[in-house]
């Protein structure tokens, strides 16, 4: 096992290496992934409240922070429910939501998530610009995302990715410390930034994944689970006008998942349209 993939192949033996060692490492990926050219370098500071490291890519002017890998349990367990139920009278408010969304969540599985590299942002209309594709916007039909992140070298994250990231290695049941926040200010506003640092983690955005009503039969490893003919795809995050109340935390459960068309001509009102976040796999 290389020195790159012990430090950054599981969360908890990279959450122990100082914040110097830390800034060594970032140093140390650059080169390596570098090789003979020049794309990478390290940024000096650590995100997020788990201090993770960020690389800079020179080619497309994005900063990807370096996400350490381990061993998720992916869908929504019995312990997310516990916490659920610390906040949501079960018995009498959006039981069949609640439900549902387990259902669709279902079995639980777990994943060996490798350490892979994820744009800081989600992709804003000034980045789509600026990278050649006009009048795009922000928001992407999930092909048209596809293919703006192929363009790049990069590419979308699978649905377990994102969950991973929601719940920051797993350690929470919530995405972006969403159930403390609601405690604390008595609302969720849906632009936390999340424990890795991450921004915009709570907006629908696109995953690589076509839209399966469990996970029945899913594969087992942590890329994209893609059919033939897709009619639906996955969206993950889907706080728009905030949290007020503790039975809208279902929307915030690191494990929520939501069902996209895709359709051969764009919905006129954008209910085919999410935000972009991109990803990049990292050999180590």
């Amino acid at each position: 096992m290389s020195e790159l993939q012990e430090e950054l192949g599981n969360i908890d033996t990279f959450l122990k290496l100082s914040p110097e060692a830390r800034q060594s490492l970032a140093t140390r990926l650059a080169k390596h992934l570098n090789g003979a050219e020049d794309l990478w370098e390290a940024r000096p500071e650590l995100v997020g409240k788990r201090q993770l490291i960020v690389l800079h890519h020179k080619g497309d002017g994005l900063d990807y922070v370096v996400i350490p890998g381990g061993r998720l349990l992916m869908g929504i367990s019995d312990g997310d429910i516990a916490a659920l139920e610390a906040h949501v009278e079960w018995q009498e408010i959006y039981p069949k939501l609640i439900e549902a969304q387990r259902g669709a969540s279902a079995p639980p599985r777990e994943i060996d998530m490798p350490a892979f590299l994820c744009t800081r942002h989600l992709v804003s209309a000034d980045d789509v610009d600026r990278l050649g594709d006009g009048d795009q916007g922000d928001e992407f039909l999930r092909d048209d995302a596809r293919r703006f992140a192929d363009r790049l070298g990069a590419r979308l994250p699978s649905e377990a990715e994102l969950e991973w990231l929601a719940r920051e290695g797993g350690a929470t049941s919530f995405c972006c410390g969403a159930d403390v926040e609601l405690e604390e200010e008595g609302f969720v506003a849906p632009d936390l930034d999340s424990g890795f640092g991450l921004e915009g983690l709570m907006l629908p955005q696109w995953a690589d994944d076509d839209w399966h009503d469990s996970y029945a039969g899913a594969p087992s490893g942590a890329g994209a689970w893609r059919d033939d003919a897709p009619t639906a795809a996955v969206v993950r995050g889907a706080v728009t006008e905030g949290v007020e109340e503790p039975p809208a935390l279902v929307y915030a459960l690191a494990g929520y998942r939501v069902k996209k068309p895709i359709a051969a001509e764009p919905d006129p009102y954008g209910d085919d349209l999410a935000l972009l976040r991109l990803v990049r796999s990292v050999a180590l």
